[in-house]
């Protein structure tokens, strides 16, 4: 009887493998495509500094790109051809001053400014780099896109382990200091 069971299994397994057709090919349906790169420019420093960590990378709507450096405290500012213009930003508790670039800073550019946040603190700069004034918000919040200046979209960051959670997406003001619950939902 196990004779007979054994060769029923091999039975059916050739045949599933004979009569298999393969549903992936090996080549494209419709065609192939070609995803060259093309470099359109490339900067291993910026003025005298070498990059340290970059954090956060930004363009204006003119070219410009922004460039956050955790490491050497400053966000660089690149020309759309690729060349160094100049940097702002520094390390301290001051005015125009950071104190942390590395727990959840995010660079953001908008029509007129340059935007960086760190927990509880949004520092405003012209697009130049010229210190404009410097907000506090709820640390609960975490900006993730900025919908004007002083409007932000707010949601959380997930980690594994704070599964099955309700965790609210939300609109900041930052002039009235008003929060609006966007959207609510669970984690899984």
């Amino acid at each position: 009887m196990s004779k007979k069971f054994f060769f029923i299994k091999v039975f059916i397994i050739l045949a599933i493998s004979l009569f298999a057709q393969t549903r992936n090919p090996g080549t494209p349906l419709r065609g192939t495509w070609d995803f060259q790169m093309k470099e359109i420019w490339k900067s291993e420093q910026a003025g005298d500094d070498v990059f340290g960590e970059i954090r956060s990378i930004n363009a204006a709507k003119d070219g410009r790109v922004y460039i956050l450096d955790s490491k050497n405290f400053k966000i660089y500012i690149f020309s759309k051809e690729g060349k160094y213009i100049s940097h702002f930003g520094k390390k301290g508790e001051g005015p125009g001053e950071i104190r942390n670039l590395r727990m959840g800073a995010q660079l953001f550019v908008t029509k007129t400014s340059g935007i960086v946040t760190e927990r509880g603190r949004i520092h405003y700069f012209s697009l130049n780099g010229t210190y404009k004034k410097t907000v506090t918000f709820s640390s609960h919040l975490t900006p993730r896109a900025f919908v004007s200046d002083d409007v932000f979209i707010s949601a959380p960051l997930i980690s594994p382990d704070r599964r099955n959670q309700t965790k609210k997406i939300i609109l900041y003001n930052a002039v009235d200091q008003t929060e609006k619950v966007i959207s609510e939902y669970k984690t899984f």
